[in-house]
């Protein structure tokens, strides 16, 4: 023990030698392991949020209560964990140290870990739970009440997604107990590792970009309804004639929203694209204190214009003792008026114009102060700020005029403020009646003399896109720059429209023309921001994957590539799946693939199809209706994966019906227990599924898998007897165990699963009777007779009918006995005695089926009774032949 203790000492020395040679990066990965404990740097079933360990393989598993198994799991993995990780912390100091965790610290641990568990439980229940209640509204695709009911249903998912992200953000007492005590215990010898934290915010975004994802959806749901489409189709007929020249702003406005229903559409992603900018903030506020930084001036003085080139131009005008303004063609003055820096010429006045007017430019700092007052005007629009607020911000900073360049005038004051007409799409409304104010803007767009924040500021209100990219910092910033462009190209073709009926007489009737939907474009400009170097990486997002097929309406595209994706990474892996086999040789680009492998945005793409293929937004033939199911069969895999079994019945009752019978049977092989079974039954029944059907194609399975591995042969059995000898006439004992010597392989497990799950399905005797006497025969010629004795005795044809007649699914047989064996039936004598003749036929008929299987059994039991007798006389010939003890 002591030569162990030094080699310890010494294990202990080297170990903190290295440790002082490592830099601060390494010391911080060394605590990664310490840290993961707690359930938040593991990765778990969303890939980034923490979950339970799942079981090893889909195949292994057997089903379980979903709460228990979880917990159970997770308590143990913990548990061990917290114990090895404990020993290796205390070996790592020379010194005596306290116990990493003390047991309150274990349960503080594993708290943190079965939270997670009962969060994932509650996510699975809560989407299948308010699936549930939309399908059983059965509704009609193309109906506006399925658009109706589809809004509640992603509002809902929507609700949990911003509930868990909420949630997310706000750790537990248990977590934050954890945390304090590993950093008393670690402080000395470790840095806490900083991973952790943004583990934490990664899964926060990742379901912040769920919410905004089905925000995207319930917001073009509500609007996308078809009913819409025939209405703004008939106002195109009178829009014209229900305007004059004194309408106002906001009336035009809301007539074009009326005519055309793909720019109410884009008004609708805009307004989706400000309200979603929050990750665009942090980076926008970042550069505006960087800017304001280098614009050296301190706290409060943003009010006071330009401070350092009014400072320049006040001397000039001292040095020249000149009262008036000075000129900007004037040469002493150009030639002694220069910026500090790049001696540059400045400007000579100080109003807002100047820079543009005098083609002359500003200090360095002021030039930063003027780029980060623009930077914080595009953020007002791009967060789509109302005119009131950017008034406000306007009049605080003594520059009103801003706001009138934001938005053109100051609106129409009979309008509450919280119409939506009041926010960022005034500035739309604008357009028309400041047709100088939007001249002025696009020359503005396009000055080089302007910085390019006001160049981009400029560009979104006159509709240009080149100026507004060149400021663009993430892949919504993009978006939106296009979908300002659309909108305000289809208002001026409307208000060009109208201005040429004007000309007209009162009365004429003039009809509007309305462009054709622009889905094509929005497609093309997405999949240029694919290749873009400055949004390459963020279009590969799951979510932006998403995204960019919802707002170019390209679903059907996009769930067929999903679907043969999957297919592909599960022919990859190598594993079992109930993903069937539908890929082709084609080629997928990195973002599909992406999407295909994440949890998080299959678990978004299975419910959001289900969804537009409701409200008939994607095609409803049968071949693509197989392979886009293929999303929904991948989700199900995630739920067996995880054993949340018990919702698995409700996706596949919206899979076609034989993939769905097909999916349901695979999955359903794994059911052991009795009462999941009856639960299982009984859900498919509420679901209005084929049992029947179902456990048909169960049965083609796993005789199809049976098959690929049986090696049909003649009936050989292993030799049961041992010879007496060199004594003729005589034959020795028994050999023991004869039957019990081969093990039942996993595809003749599944063949007598199938034949068990037959006794849970009415109207199934005649095929039991059939098939058990089919698999009988099978195991038999092929010598596996354990394999036969083990299927006599979890599916013995007597009980069989007994259970099944107690469900109330068995045939009713009269008590008869025919070869010796008795057929039982729980009904009494006097119900027998008044069945008619014609089902006392029926009885002996299925009589007859039966006949077979129970003379196999007969043999079954012959051949277990032969085994038995042989193990006795081999333990009486033991006995015999022993020595008798002779007591003292």
């Amino acid at each position: 023990m002591e030569d162990e203790e030094d080699e310890e000492d010494e294990d202990v020395d080297e170990d903190d030698e290295d440790e002082e040679s490592r830099d601060a990066e390494e010391d911080v990965e060394s605590v990664g392991d310490v840290w993961k404990l707690n359930g938040v740097h593991h990765k778990g079933i969303n890939g980034t949020a923490p979950a339970p360990a799942p079981a090893s393989h889909p195949s292994k598993l057997r089903t379980g209560r979903l709460n228990q198994r979880s917990s159970t799991s997770l308590t143990t993995f913990a548990t061990l964990m917290l114990m090895h990780v404990s020993i290796e912390t205390i070996t790592l100091s020379e010194t005596p140290e306290p116990p990493l965790l003390l047991p309150t610290g274990v349960k503080d641990a594993l708290h943190p870990l079965q939270h997670t568990a009962d969060r994932v439980v509650k996510q699975i229940e809560a989407y299948a739970q308010s699936l549930d209640n939309f399908r059983r509204q059965g509704l009609q695709p193309g109906d506006t009440r399925a658009f109706q009911e589809a809004c509640k249903l992603v509002k809902k998912y929507q609700q949990i997604a911003e509930d868990t992200a909420k949630e997310l953000s706000q750790p537990t007492g248990a977590r934050r107990s954890l945390k304090s005590s590993t950093l008393m215990n670690l402080s000395q010898s470790y840095k806490p590792n900083v991973s952790v934290s943004k583990d934490e915010e990664a899964s926060i975004r990742r379901w912040q970009l769920e919410a905004d994802t089905w925000g995207l959806v319930f917001h073009l749901l509500a609007v996308g309804d078809p009913e819409s489409h025939m209405q703004a189709q008939l106002n195109q007929k009178t829009a014209l004639q229900t305007l004059h020249r004194y309408s106002t702003d906001h009336d035009i406005w809301e007539t074009f929203l009326r005519t055309d229903h793909f720019a109410v559409e884009n008004a609708v992603m805009l307004k989706w694209l400000e309200n979603t900018a929050r990750a665009g903030i942090e980076v926008m506020d970042s550069t505006i204190s960087k800017l304001e930084m280098d614009a050296n001036r301190g706290e409060g003085l943003w009010a006071h214009g330009w401070l350092y080139t009014k400072e320049a131009i006040k001397g000039a005008k001292r040095l020249r003792s000149w009262p008036q303004p000075l000129e900007p063609d004037d040469p002493s003055v150009t030639a002694s008026l220069l910026s500090s820096s790049h001696n540059e010429p400045l400007i000579t006045q100080l109003d807002p114009d100047a820079v543009t007017r005098q083609g002359l430019g500003l200090q360095k700092q002021d030039q930063s102060f003027e780029e980060a007052t623009w930077l914080e005007c595009w953020k007002m629009i791009r967060t789509g700020k109302d005119w009131l607020s950017i008034r406000a911000w306007a009049k605080e900073r003594l520059e009103s005029w801003r706001a009138i360049s934001l938005c053109g005038s100051a609106g129409d004051s009979s309008l509450s403020a919280k119409d939506p007409s009041h926010s960022s799409l005034l500035r739309m409304m604008n357009y028309r009646s400041q047709e100088s104010w939007r001249a002025a803007c696009s020359v503005l767009a396009n000055n080089p003399n302007s910085n390019r924040y006001e160049r981009a500021v400029y560009a979104l209100i006159s509709g240009e896109t080149g100026p507004a990219y060149e400021v663009c910092q993430s892949w919504s910033d993009f978006v939106y720059v296009n979908c300002n462009h659309t909108l305000l190209s289809r208002y001026r073709d409307f208000c060009k429209q109208l201005q040429r009926k004007l000309s007209y007489a009162p009365k004429a009737e003039v009809e509007l023309r309305v462009d054709p939907p622009q889905y094509d474009s929005i497609r093309n400009f997405l999949d240029t921001l694919v290749k873009d170097p400055r949004t390459a990486k963020e279009s590969k997002n799951p979510y932006c994957t998403i995204q960019a097929a919802i707002l170019g309406r390209s679903y059907d595209q996009f769930f067929n590539l999903q679907a043969n994706a999957l297919a592909k990474v599960a022919q990859e892996s190598g594993e079992p799946t109930l993903i069937p086999d539908i890929s082709s040789m084609r080629t997928f680009d990195q973002p599909t693939l992406i999407a295909a492998k994440d949890h998080d945005s299959l678990r978004l793409t299975a419910h959001l199809y289900l969804i537009l293929r409701a409200v008939g937004l994607v095609r409803s033939d049968s071949h693509y209706s197989a392979t886009a199911s293929v999303n929904v069969v991948r989700y199900i895999d995630f739920l067996r994966e995880y054993g949340a079994t018990r919702d698995i019945p409700l996706y596949a009752s919206l899979l076609p019906r034989d993939m769905g019978n097909e999916v349901l049977g695979k999955v359903l092989i794994e059911v052991t227990e009795p009462s999941e079974r009856e639960s299982h039954i009984q859900m498919m029944k509420r679901l209005k599924i084929d049992t029947s059907a179902m456990i048909q194609s169960q049965w083609r399975w796993v005789l199809t898998e049976a098959d690929k591995k049986f090696n049909p042969k003649p009936i050989k059995l292993v030799r049961t007897v041992t010879t007496g000898g060199d004594r003729p006439g005589k034959i020795g004992h028994i050999m023991k165990g004869f039957i019990s010597k081969s093990k039942i392989s996993p595809e003749d497990e599944n063949l007598i699963r199938c034949i068990d799950w037959h006794r849970y399905i009415s109207g199934q005797w005649s095929r039991i009777c059939i098939l058990g006497t089919h698999l009988y025969k099978r195991f038999i010629t092929a010598g596996k007779i354990s394999t036969a004795r083990e299927m006599y005795k979890r599916a013995k044809l007597h009980q069989t009918l007994v259970d099944m007649t107690n469900r109330a699914q068995g045939p009713l047989l009269d008590p008869l006995t025919k070869n010796g064996v008795s057929s039982p039936t729980l009904d009494s004598a006097s119900e027998q005695q008044k069945a008619k003749a014609t089902e006392k036929l029926t009885r002996e008929q299925l009589l007859m089926q039966a006949e077979t299987m129970l003379e196999l059994e007969q043999l079954i039991q012959s051949f277990d009774a032969i085994e038995k007798w042989g193990d006795l006389m081999d333990d009486y010939t033991k006995y015999v032949a022993a020595p008798p003890i002779i007591s003292s």
